[in-house]
């Protein structure tokens, strides 16, 4: 009976760990994602950061002002956009660490109960072991 019990438990423990590596991975593909984006975010800062201070190699046409201006926009714009990205992406990583940490809890759980079921059947099996040992000295002869 105790064996069917472990058995079943240690299946318990197995999907326990399938789930929080699982979660993990998913954990870690959204961390690279958040790391990506992020970078992509500080590239498109400094190379917009570059483009409002001109060399003052080149003469300062008003075409080349609109031009500027309308690049920078653009520029802007994605910048824009890519900090929501980075939001987005931030809030999913922290969903799936969150999801993590719960499957990892889980299994930490399970690992205890069975940590715990397996020292009672020890103690029990000692007992057991103890009273048949009482009682075979009980019962044999003394000199």
């Amino acid at each position: 009976m105790a064996g069917k019990r472990h058995q079943r438990l240690n299946s318990v423990l197995q999907l326990a760990e399938v789930k929080e590596n699982t979660a993990a991975a998913d954990y870690v593909k959204s961390r690279d994602d958040w790391d990506f984006n992020r970078t992509k975010l500080d590239e498109l800062r400094a190379f917009r950061a570059e483009y409002q201070n001109p060399t003052a190699n080149e003469p300062f046409t008003p075409e080349r002002f609109q031009s500027t201006r309308q690049f920078l926009s653009q520029l802007s714009q994605a910048i824009d956009q890519q900090e929501q990205q980075v939001e987005q992406v931030m809030t999913r990583m922290q969903l799936d660490e969150a999801l993590w940490n719960d499957h990892r809890v889980k299994r930490m759980s399970i690992e205890k109960l069975i940590e715990k079921r397996t020292s009672e059947a020890e103690k029990l099996e000692s007992k057991r072991e103890q009273s048949e040992l009482d009682e075979m000295s009980r019962l044999s002869p003394r000199p």
